[in-house]
């Protein structure tokens, strides 16, 4: 005949933050309970105990401190790298637009791209908006070099350029036609080569502004 055989659950647990708790509790305590019980532990092999628990719950300590560090470290560097990123392309483009005479100069900083032969006819940007903070964000993905112009018109008229985008999203601030009238806008974009638009113009993308 089968036997049923007991199974306990271990004492320890096993996440590091609750293992932490009862760590801590037993190194308070394991020096009583070994003395007072009788057991054949001395006071030098329960001192030896109490360091290793001790160096134990410091290496946790230190390993979940360097988690933290580690998050806040990587958080820090992608709010930066997203920043600064896109500050350096934008003084490059003002750079080679504004200094294209002094080559050698711009070459030392490393800024030039490996060119290669684009059919600028089939060009056609993305186009996403939307409304927040009472101001209309346009994005869109940049292609090589170009900048976007942007366009809006509300419903059943025509396009009126408002701007050009060099990073995304462009921000249109301008206020609503009728004041406190809320209003639907659409917006469209081209590729522009700082002398002419290029490509073909984006789809429309509409939202309702309240300023």
């Amino acid at each position: 005949m089968a036997r049923n055989m007991k199974k306990y659950q271990d004492f320890i647990p096993k996440s590091d933050v609750e293992r932490l708790l009862w760590l801590q509790n037993y190194v308070e305590n394991i020096r009583e309970a070994a003395l007072k019980t009788g057991t054949s532990l001395g006071p030098a092999a329960i001192t030896a105990h109490e360091q290793e628990v001790m160096e134990y719950i410091n290496a946790i300590v230190d390993a979940e401190q360097k988690k933290i560090d580690s998050k806040a470290a990587t958080s820090h560097k992608e709010t930066l790298e997203k920043s600064t990123i896109k500050r350096i392309r934008d003084v490059a483009t003002i750079i080679k637009r504004q200094g294209s005479k002094d080559v050698g100069t711009i070459a030392k900083l490393g800024i030039k791209c490996k060119g290669y032969a684009v059919d600028v006819s089939a060009l056609r940007p993305n186009i996403k908006v939307e409304v927040a903070d009472s101001k209309v964000y346009i994005y869109f993905n940049k292609n090589h070099h170009y900048t976007v112009a942007v366009y809006c018109r509300q419903p059943g008229e025509e396009f009126i350029h408002i701007g050009y985008g060099v990073t995304s999203p462009f921000i249109d601030e301008r206020p609503l036609a009728v004041p406190l009238q809320p209003e639907r806008r659409e917006y469209s974009i081209m590729y522009n080569n700082c002398k002419e638009n290029i490509g073909h113009r984006s789809l429309v993308a509409s939202v309702v502004y309240g300023g």
